[in-house]
């Protein structure tokens, strides 16, 4: 039986590393009782250099980030957005880390329950 609340995320970031990484962009659908009930997405200011690499990697360049907002001004209503769910993502540690990391940045103690979706896909197909 699946949770009544899930928030599916998908993050980009200016690197590998929660601890000296940003996000630059927040994708989160939130799934309640089987029914998508928001669609958000972010441009987040990582208020530092992007490396050229992440940018073509991603698609995401600096002037775009210039004007988004930086991640303290968006951090309650992605708590609020995020409330009460189990997060899934594609390789959620990774994801999960640098969310945390973010909230940790504002004395915010970010948990979560949350389910990675890349050891699903290697449950059901072992072969690929």
């Amino acid at each position: 039986m699946l949770p009544s609340s899930l928030c599916f995320l998908d993050l980009e970031t200016t690197g590998t590393s929660p601890v000296y990484g940003r996000i630059i962009d927040i994708g989160i659908i939130r799934v309640d009782n089987g029914k998508i009930t928001k669609v958000y997405e972010k441009l987040v200011n990582p208020e530092r250099g992007l490396d050229p690499f992440i940018s073509q990697m991603t698609g995401i360049r600096a002037e775009h980030l210039a004007e988004a907002p930086n991640f303290e001004s968006i951090k309650e209503e992605v708590l609020e957005l995020l409330a009460d769910s189990v997060l899934v993502a594609h390789n959620v540690r990774f994801d999960y880390g640098f969310l945390r990391q973010e909230f940790k940045r504002f004395d915010i103690s970010f948990t979560s329950k949350h389910f990675c979706s890349v050891k699903l896909a290697r449950h059901l197909y072992p072969s690929l």
